[in-house]
């Protein structure tokens, strides 16, 4: 009896502590996988604005700093470098 129940015991704490470990890994997976995803529209929204902007004259050049904010604020990003733009 004695020995089944430290041998429950032991799953019990096996089980938390791998639910731990995995918490300490999806949390920043999911914020890793949203800059990502934030990256790429941010990114393509740059490329098709400048594409449709040729005629008119609306560039928006792609450099450090405004490949990170299309890359954190993803489309609001972009509009706000389009709006500094044109101050």
């Amino acid at each position: 009896m004695a020995e089944e129940a430290g041998i429950l015991l032991a799953y019990t704490v096996g089980m938390f502590g791998l639910f731990i470990v995995v918490c300490m890994f999806i949390v920043p997976l999911k914020y890793a996988v949203r800059l990502l995803f934030n990256s790429i529209l941010g990114g393509i929204a740059i490329i098709v604005i400048n594409m449709i902007g040729k005629a008119a004259g609306i560039h928006i050049s792609l450099n450090l700093l405004t490949a990170a904010a299309a890359g954190i604020l993803g489309i609001p990003g972009v509009l706000m470098l389009l709006f500094l733009q044109n101050i």
